[in-house]
């Protein structure tokens, strides 16, 4: 949601580029990717049974190496119980989608950087690197990080917050209802 805001806003009101609009969308994939494994470190250990036994099933299917993320993580969680297999699937969550988020990435920036060569239909070109609105790429990475930090926070489940800007409550009233019951209170504070 924070990127769609932050691409429209791009777009609409600042001349960004396509191609800076679908960087802004790969970043959000590459800066998601920390924040998730996390969760996943997290969540692994206090998942029940019968939820535990279902992810590792979905996991049969997936192989590096000649063995399957089930083995893997079979043998983690007989090892060094649910903690160590959380790290396991941790790693390898981080491990595999940062590959592939890296991967995607250098074709975006590559097809974006030869966009206008295609375009035009020359074979020998220069690659543009301007099509991309670098100052904005680093705001719109720092708008990501801020709000993926942000969802970070609340899933530690808070119970008093104070922010600048109501931002923050604004998300828990919105997003996160599972924390209204929780909560003892909560105050903006503007100087």
């Amino acid at each position: 949601l924070v990127a769609n805001a932050v691409v429209l806003g791009g777009l609409l009101f600042l001349g960004w580029s396509v191609w800076t609009a679908v960087a802004v969308y790969w970043l959000e994939n590459l800066l998601s990717l920390p924040p998730l494994a996390i969760r996943i470190r997290r969540a692994f250990p206090h998942l029940d049974d019968a939820t535990l036994e279902g992810y590792l099933a979905d996991r049969a299917s997936e192989s590096s190496g000649g063995v399957s993320e089930e083995s893997r993580l079979r043998a983690a969680l007989a090892e060094r119980g649910r903690a160590g297999a959380a790290s396991v699937a941790a790693s390898r969550f981080l491990s595999f989608y940062g590959a592939f988020a890296l991967a995607h990435g250098l074709f975006v920036f590559f097809i974006g950087a030869f966009s206008g060569a295609i375009a035009a239909g020359r074979s020998e070109a220069e690659p543009d690197l301007g099509v991309f609105d670098w100052p904005a790429l680093g705001v719109a990475a720092l708008v990501i990080v801020a709000a993926e930090g942000l969802g970070l926070w609340l899933d530690r489940r808070p119970v008093i917050t104070m922010d600048d800007g109501a931002d923050l409550v604004t998300e828990i009233l919105r997003e996160r209802p599972q924390l209204h019951g929780s909560m003892l209170g909560s105050l903006e504070e503007t100087t």
